[in-house]
């Protein structure tokens, strides 16, 4: 695994990169303070199918802050999956289209209003579960009316579904990259 940190000008970005070296690179974005272990449980899974970049981002984040961060790893173009805040990888799917090959947003109830989901052009996948409060079913389905195309999957469970059942999300996760 290789972990690493960028300076920008709001601050360290960091990244912990794992998986396959030649494998479609999947960016798993974390929300503000919750630090690179957030997706840990889902690693053991995704790290057989991707090259796997989570990211931690200064606050406020952006999209250009993730960007850097691939540019200085010399990649490309990657799937994005987001978890809680999903502006960052709505901002890259805007603002650098042929930089992101398809969309995960996590338990994301709401977009902001600056955000303009009807010009992201990849792929889209929303995802929550049954008992979120943060992003419940049908908040989750408001958001999926603004994204053109987009699906949606609710998992059972409640608000630490992603830890509780890290398998389902991961499974959930590779069915969407990979189709």
């Amino acid at each position: 695994m290789l972990r690493g940190e960028i300076s920008r000008p709001t601050g360290p970005a960091r990244y912990a990169m794992s998986g396959r070296n030649h494998a479609p690179t999947l960016v798993l974005l974390t929300p503000a303070g919750s630090g690179l272990e957030l997706w840990a449980p889902l690693l053991p899974q995704l790290d057989r199918f991707f090259r796997v970049v989570r990211l931690e981002l200064p606050v406020p984040a952006n999209a250009d802050d993730a960007l850097a961060v691939l540019d200085s790893l010399g990649l490309d173009r990657a799937h994005w999956a987001a978890l809680g805040s999903a502006s960052v990888a709505l901002q890259a799917a805007v603002n650098a289209p042929k930089r992101v090959l398809r969309l995960v947003l996590v338990s994301v109830g709401n977009l902001e209003e600056t955000l303009e989901p009807a010009r992201v052009l990849a792929p889209a996948l929303l995802v929550t579960s049954t008992g979120s409060m943060s992003a419940p079913p049908e908040q989750v389905e408001q958001v999926q009316r603004q994204l053109v195309g987009a699906g949606l999957v609710v998992h059972d469970g409640g608000e630490g579904f992603i830890a509780d059942q890290p398998d389902d999300l991961a499974t959930t996760l590779i069915e969407f990259l990979r189709d």
